[in-house]
């Protein structure tokens, strides 16, 4: 779910970004366990390449970081 990586990265202070080696990790997972991954399982790369990504709707990233700033973790479930 690259909308809890963007989430991540907001809430973090690198912005509307996404990572190359995280996107690549979590695809990777996804494929091997065939269901969602959890954010808190993918973690921020020091050098990692980020990219803008403003393609998408951004509204769920920013919403889950809203979330998360509350709760203080970066967790979500499957619905």
């Amino acid at each position: 779910m690259t909308k809890g990586l963007l989430g991540r990265n907001i809430l973090e202070g690198r912005g509307f970004v996404l990572g190359e080696k995280e996107i690549k990790l979590l695809r990777e997972l996804q494929s091997e366990r065939k269901k969602s991954v959890d954010i808190s399982e993918i973690p921020v790369f020091e050098n990692d390449n980020y990219f803008s990504y403003i393609d998408d709707m951004p509204g769920h990233g920013i919403l889950l970081a809203g979330i998360w700033e509350i709760t203080h973790d970066y967790r979500y479930f499957e619905v």
